[in-house]
């Protein structure tokens, strides 16, 4: 049974509709009743002026019941607008934040506690005060246009840095949010602006970004000393290559000379990467092989070097392994191996799939490795090529068909931490 609050709340015209039949039952059919119960005029009148006060007395206790019940009603609305607007304003004064309502014209309508500590000011002192009174005058300007996009409707909201100036005459860093509200008309009637003092925040960006710049500095120191040994070292192989009239013996100065150019040449890629935890190895590669076509010219002269190499980028500690198994792999294969081909051709590939990082060099000559021997190696070329396969936890598979020998060197792409151009021979 619904109780006389909830029908007051949700259907107050069913009270009306009830006490209008009772009502209309009521004069059309007490009287009759009276005049069926007395014949004595006396007492008919008696019973009507009874009848009469009783509908007075029911109207009355009805009527009171309905006030009281309002009354109610009214008073528990207006204490849960108090508890409202309590927390409201507790929550408003003790934020975290500064918070402040002003009106289009930069008039004061309320700030909270803590944006008057922010600034120092007594709260009736706040209120009292211009916008370029506490506001760097370099920054007043910019906030006056973006407020002026709220009031036009052009923006709902800006968020801008700007600098504050303390009662004490100190600044601090500000990030101010504003948003506008709007009567019905789509008028602005006032602006809500949210302030953080950001100085810490400031403090901290700035020391994080001079300790990058440092970084950056000591890296480029670095990658800049280590250039400058590589290429010391490379000069000392070609200037101990130049001494050397023993000819295996310059054959070996030759190829320890192209590993030390092939770890430059990774190193230097590495060092002009936008993203320091990978290198170009397409690049890479292909530049190696370039540099490995001038230098053994007499060797590649009659030799068709083609290349597909897609698009790849690397760990550094898989790019170190990959470039040196394609520079022994490449320093393995010279003309005596061609001996009887007409058209002796050497094509390189390297491609990524799914994460799968793919090596062929294909070359139509002789074959010197083989499967067996690079899982059994005989020769430090086959060492090598054995060890960092193994570093890279990848797979090699050797095979000769129909005239073409074919290496393959497949791994799966790692970000790999650590360093990279360790080798530990097996």
């Amino acid at each position: 049974m619904p109780s006389l609050k909830t029908i007051i709340e949700n259907s107050p015209i069913v009270i009306t509709i009830i006490y209008v039949i009772c009502g209309f039952f009521w004069i059309q059919f007490s009287d009759q009743f009276v005049l069926s119960m007395f014949d004595n005029p006396v007492s008919i009148s008696r019973a009507q002026s009874l009848k009469g006060w009783f509908f007075v007395f029911a109207s009355g206790f009805l009527i009171f019941l309905l006030i009281k019940t309002s009354n109610n009603m009214v008073a528990e609305l207006i204490s849960e607008l108090r508890k409202s607007k309590n927390k409201f304003e507790s929550t408003f004064q003790s934020a975290p934040v500064g918070i402040v309502h002003h009106r289009p014209n930069e008039k004061w309508m309320e700030a909270n506690q803590t944006l008057c500590d922010m600034l120092g000011y007594e709260k009736n002192e706040l209120l009292n005060l211009d916008f370029d009174e506490f506001i760097h005058p370099q920054d007043i300007e910019k906030g006056r246009n973006l407020d002026q996009k709220l009031i036009e409707g052009k923006e709902d909201q800006h968020q801008v840095e700007k600098r504050y100036r303390r009662k004490n005459g100190t600044y601090f860093m500000g990030l101010i949010t504003k948003s506008a509200v709007y009567n019905g008309n789509n008028d602005p009637l006032y602006l809500v602006g949210i302030l953080q003092d950001i100085t810490a925040k400031k403090k901290a960006e700035n020391k994080l970004k001079q300790a990058l710049k440092d970084k950056e500095i000591m890296l480029s120191e670095i990658h800049h000393r280590v250039r400058n040994n590589l290429a010391l070292i490379s000069a000392l192989f070609d200037l101990q290559n130049i001494y050397t009239d023993n000819e295996n013996f310059r054959g070996l100065l030759n190829l320890s000379h192209m590993r030390i150019k092939c770890l430059a040449l990774i190193h230097d890629t590495f060092s002009e990467s936008k993203k320091a935890a990978n290198i170009n190895i397409s690049k890479c590669l292909s530049t190696l092989i370039d540099i490995i076509k001038e230098k053994y010219k007499w060797e590649y002269d009659n030799i068709t070097v083609h290349k597909e190499i897609s698009p790849v980028s690397l760990n550094i500690n898989q790019a170190i392994p990959l470039g040196l198994i394609c520079n022994e792999l490449l320093m393995n294969i010279n003309s005596s191996k061609f001996d009887g081909v007409s058209n002796p051709r050497i094509t390189i590939t390297l491609e990524e799939t799914n994460g799968s990082v793919n090596l062929k060099v294909i070359n139509n000559g002789k074959a010197e490795l083989t499967t067996q021997n690079l899982k059994d190696p005989e020769t430090i070329n086959q060492v090598i090529i054995n060890t960092l396969v193994s570093q890279l936890k990848g797979e090699f598979k050797v095979s000769d068909s129909n005239g073409r020998n074919t290496i393959e060197i497949t791994f799966i792409k790692r970000d790999l931490k650590g360093p990279g151009s360790n080798i530990e021979l097996q």
